[in-house]
């Protein structure tokens, strides 16, 4: 298998027909069907998602590569894709879920060491990284509570509440169910809290708190939440003052830590 595994992964690397694209797939599902979890094949799947034009099974092969990632791969995975989402001019779904999957699975300097290199210290490093979302990742579970933390950068603004609500469904299976997200389609905050029994189940949870990043919430936003917040515990990142349920917090040096205490309280 281990030979078999490097001739196929060699298939790929020494073509490149963008005719062959169906060809390249197959030979992937077989790698992960196996399964081939080396370094070769890691860097051949990140040289493929970041080609200047996407490759056909774009999305499956970054599925792929979250499946058969594990120990030293996170960090190689990271370093190999950090550039692409750095310079994408739009958010790109499909590296966002495999970034944050490797937080998930690093430690907090590690995955900022690998993010930044060595030249930066992780003592400045919360202050220097522009983005919150890969830092909040590094929130805790408690023996009842469950954190997920939700990039709705897509909802900046947004009014339309079938949209509100199909993307915040969206955000929470891509977050708690990464490895298998069957999504449902919903409509609105009722059917949408329908569904979250199921999530605590999977996550073998009494409660969860939401903590929404990227989005200042309008008034449709906190109307569509406060209907939620007999089910969830929902927390902004915002400077805006919020009417209990909802809690605000404000981007700060030590937001990590004032966001881990909210949910220890919780339970």
């Amino acid at each position: 298998y281990i030979l078999r595994g490097y001739e196929l992964i060699n298939i790929i690397n020494n073509n490149n027909n963008n005719n062959e694209e169906d060809t390249y797939f197959i030979i992937i599902d077989i790698l992960v069907a196996i399964p081939v979890r080396n370094l070769n094949f890691i860097r051949t799947l990140i040289k493929l998602i970041n080609s200047p034009v996407k490759p056909k099974h774009y999305s499956l092969i970054c599925y792929y590569l979250i499946q058969i990632l594990q120990g030293d791969l996170f960090a190689e995975a990271v370093s190999g894709l950090k550039d692409r989402w750095i310079n994408e001019e739009e958010e790109d779904q499909d590296i966002l879920h495999i970034l944050w999957h490797c937080a998930q699975n690093m430690t907090y300097p590690e995955f900022y060491r690998v993010w930044h290199g060595n030249k930066t210290t992780i003592k400045n490093l919360e202050s220097q990284f522009k983005n919150t979302h890969f830092l909040l990742t590094q929130l805790q579970p408690t023996e009842k509570t469950y954190p997920l933390t939700l990039n709705l950068k897509t909802l900046q603004n947004e009014t339309d509440i079938i949209e509100i609500s199909q993307e915040i469904c969206n955000q929470i299976y891509f977050t708690a169910c990464p490895e298998n997200p069957e999504i449902p389609q919903i409509n609105n905050a009722p059917q949408l809290k329908s569904k979250i029994p199921q999530i605590k189940k999977h996550l073998q949870t009494e409660n969860l708190a939401l903590i929404i990043n990227n989005c200042e919430p309008n008034q449709e936003m906190i109307k569509f939440c406060n209907k939620l917040t007999d089910v969830l515990h929902i927390a902004f990142i915002t400077e805006q003052p919020l009417d209990a349920p909802l809690k605000g917090f404000p981007n700060q040096p030590n937001l990590l830590n004032v966001i881990q205490h909210w949910i220890n309280e919780i339970g």
